[in-house]
């Protein structure tokens, strides 16, 4: 297997320009970090366009496994030097393991009727991302749809933030808010807005019937747009002092209480 010891060869600056959202989306692929993502994206199907093993690696079982899985799909692997991988990577203690691979569709599904659904409303931080699409994974969701400008779902920090999640739910990201609404109506589902205005508690709610929770910006909250699009606008109790929740944990709970309800003791 080559070995690659050039950081200025082809495949690492492709790596290192992966990094810019810009790079990301002419390209529609991104860089995956770490062996347990790495193995995620194997399981699930998705396209591996190269994959780079740091070389002390070489000999670890589950790194063997993954080599013997791209010969297999005849996925072109790389054994790379110790600064090399640090030019690739974006964390400070590389893990020695990294992939390219292509994004999926983000298209939105043609057919939901029935389903449940989590929309992030401009959502801006990775870290809340990675924790709403896995507590929507959890708790039985569809998908998530990212509508207006917000976090990209495919950058490194909101990759790793999912822990394995993105590989689980489909991403469908709207041209716009105008552009998801239009979905959301052609499906028939309802639309729940999670905001302090909200008079309805949270678990009083009926997400038996599909629906698309919407859950707002972390500063400015939901926009006025989805609070006038809204056939329900839910509020969550805070008996304490904190002015609000954060985004994530307000998704966790709306979508677990969607799913008491929609599975009972499944959930």
């Amino acid at each position: 297997m080559m070995l690659i010891s050039s950081k200025e060869h082809e495949l690492v600056k492709l790596a290192v320009a992966l990094q810019q959202k810009k790079t990301r989306d002419e390209k529609r692929l991104c860089l995956l970090e770490g062996l347990r993502l790495v193995e995620d994206a194997f399981l699930a199907g998705w396209s591996v366009r190269q994959l780079f093993v740091g070389q002390a690696l070489a000999a670890e079982t589950r790194v063997a496994e993954l080599l013997a899985a791209a010969e297999k799909r005849r996925i072109p692997a790389f054994f790379v030097t110790e600064a090399v991988l640090k030019k690739m990577a974006t964390t400070s203690s590389p893990q020695g393991v990294m992939a390219v691979v292509a994004q999926p569709s983000t298209a939105l599904p043609i057919e939901a009727k029935g389903e449940l659904w989590l929309l992030a409303d401009e959502l801006q931080d990775p870290g809340n991302f990675g924790a709403i699409l896995r507590s929507a994974d959890a708790a039985g969701c569809s998908g998530v749809i990212m509508a207006g400008y917000g976090v990209d779902p495919f950058g490194p920090k909101a990759v790793r933030a999912t822990m394995g999640s993105l590989f689980h739910l489909p991403i469908a990201v709207a041209h716009d808010q105008a552009h998801a609404l239009a979905w959301i109506r052609r499906q028939g589902l309802r639309v729940l807005v999670a905001d302090a205005s909200g008079t309805l508690p949270y678990d009083k709610a009926d997400y038996t019937d599909g629906c698309v929770l919407v859950i707002g910006n972390e500063a400015r909250g939901v926009s006025p747009f989805w609070l006038a699009a809204a056939d329900a606008v839910v509020g969550i109790p805070i008996y304490g002092k904190a002015e609000s929740l954060n985004a994530a944990v307000a998704a966790s709970l709306l979508v677990y209480e969607a799913a008491r309800q929609r599975f009972g003791h499944k959930a």
